[in-house]
């Protein structure tokens, strides 16, 4: 009954204040001796109230059991983590999921978070400042572009990307204007037999209208390879990327 009324102190929060005063609350019961169940829905609502400390610990203590929790505990631990800008934390965090895990696989929501959070560097920047990006901005989405290397993320946190994966770091390589990392992430993709999906398309899609007039061809029979497919019609985003290639290449008729 106690641990109810906290968690619905918690709930009803709505201050940063009288999150901290039920977070202290919380951290007084013994909470360990709560069933798997509990300690999960613990995590995940303490990660979400940005109780990351009490949040973390509890993962913790799992962790060292060799228990694994749900996803809904650690996708939402590390989507706290992201938004708290704590990558190394996080990276750990994966880590030790991938190796307490031992034979099956941690969710990839987890694992796209992390890349997120690196490519987060370059991407939440505004354009003027992406062209005078530091070495240590570079080397974070070089870094989330290394874990796409076929197997490695497999060996470090017992994952295996997926089309979102790669979009985000395709996204991010485009943000930049980094068409030979852009490249290599699309031709690798296919190789794994990923199928890109849609945000991949727009990102490669930005990285070749980035080149200019000479590639407008290659931009408008990207648009063509989307158009072919019912499953990946182009949005909205797609048509603004594609339009000035067909103004200048077909006129402005074939626009209208």
């Amino acid at each position: 009954p106690e641990l109810l009324k906290v968690l619905k102190d918690l709930e009803e929060a709505r201050s940063q204040k009288r999150v901290m005063e039920v977070g202290k609350a919380l951290s007084s019961l013994n909470i360990e001796a709560e069933t798997l169940f509990v300690q999960e829905r613990l995590i995940k609502a303490t990660a979400i109230s940005g109780l990351l400390p009490l949040s973390s610990s509890l993962m913790d203590g799992l962790l060292k059991k060799g228990c694994v929790p749900s996803d809904i505990a650690y996708t939402a631990l590390c989507k706290s983590l992201r938004q708290a800008r704590r990558l190394t934390q996080l990276n750990e965090l994966l880590h030790r999921l991938g190796e307490t895990a031992k034979t099956t696989q941690i969710n990839t929501i987890a694992f796209n978070t992390y890349l997120a959070a690196l490519c987060d560097t370059v991407t939440k920047q505004d354009p003027q400042r992406r062209r005078n990006l530091k070495m240590e901005d570079i080397g974070q989405l070089e870094k989330a572009r290394s874990y796409l290397t076929p197997g490695k993320a497999f060996k470090c946190f017992r994952v295996t990307p997926d089309e979102s994966s790669y979009a985000t770091v395709l996204h991010a390589a485009a943000s930049v204007g980094n068409r030979g990392m852009v490249n290599d992430l699309w031709n690798e993709m296919r190789q794994e037999d990923i199928i890109p999906n849609r945000y991949a398309y727009n990102a490669l899609m930005k990285a070749i209208c980035a080149e200019g007039p000479d590639y407008d061809d290659e931009a408008i029979d990207l648009l063509e390879q989307m158009r072919k497919n019912p499953f990946l019609q182009p949005d909205r985003y797609t048509i603004d990327l594609a339009l000035l290639p067909i103004v200048r290449v077909q006129g402005v008729e074939r626009v209208k």
